[in-house]
């Protein structure tokens, strides 16, 4: 996963996002993204998007699940602060470009 994984973090930082880190969560997910403020909706859909869009390049048709939580349930939430949970690539049906 890490090769197209970092090829997913180019394309954010080419988009103007910063990210502080990558890693490997033991849980599973079909993969989301997470925002915990209702002002952060629109971000959250545009990574999303851009998101999807580089792992198709890379032969994942994924999917992901937009997720609202409520902010003041965790205390690392922060106006701004959006989550991205990808699925094993290794466990996805990789599709050709043929």
């Amino acid at each position: 996963d890490r090769p197209v994984i970092d090829e997913v973090g180019k394309a954010l930082h080419a988009a103007g996002y910063e990210f502080p880190d990558t890693r490997v969560a033991a849980g599973k997910t079909a993969g989301d993204v997470r925002f915990f403020f209702p002002g952060d909706r629109r971000e959250a859909d545009k990574i999303k998007a851009l998101i999807e869009g580089e792992l198709r390049k890379h032969g994942y048709p994924v999917s992901l699940q937009l997720l609202e939580r409520d902010g003041r349930k965790f205390h690392y939430a922060a106006p701004g602060k959006i989550e991205v949970w990808l699925p094993s690539l290794a466990n996805l049906s990789k599709v050709s470009d043929s």
